[in-house]
């Protein structure tokens, strides 16, 4: 139940998602500016180690969080977080063995590949920001 999860385990988890916005969003369609329904699984395994919570914690607070924890979409501020050398030392610890990184390089922008897409209007709906 959330009312047992202790409010750092909560801001925790909020604050790692935000800091993992960018990865998360690309193992959805490219157009998507929704929260997935369920996380991929190296980022729920990441996020269970990290909070030292059970796995169906990390799904429950996903459940009940994600639409808060998606608010932020510059992740840079997550960066420049406060806590960061804490989120830091989570992530040496915690991301080798989950395939997880503290930064990730992705392209400033998604586009549609497929030629169904709109061709020459750049930045519709068929293409997005991620940075």
């Amino acid at each position: 139940m959330l009312a047992d999860v202790p409010f750092d385990i909560i801001s925790t988890f909020i604050t790692l998602v935000r800091h993992l916005q960018a990865r998360i969003s690309w193992t959805q369609p490219h157009d998507a500016i929704n929260p997935p329904a369920t996380l991929p699984l190296n980022i729920q395994n990441f996020l269970r180690d990290a909070t030292d919570q059970d796995h169906d914690t990390v799904e429950l607070l996903w459940k009940a969080l994600m639409w808060i924890a998606w608010e932020v979409t510059d992740t840079q501020n997550c960066r420049n977080d406060h806590r960061a050398d804490h989120l830091l030392l989570l992530f040496l610890k915690f991301g080798p063995t989950n395939g997880v990184a503290f930064h990730d390089f992705f392209p400033p922008h998604r586009t549609c590949i497929d030629p169904k897409c709109i061709q020459g209007e750049r930045h519709t709906k068929n293409s997005r920001y991620l940075s």
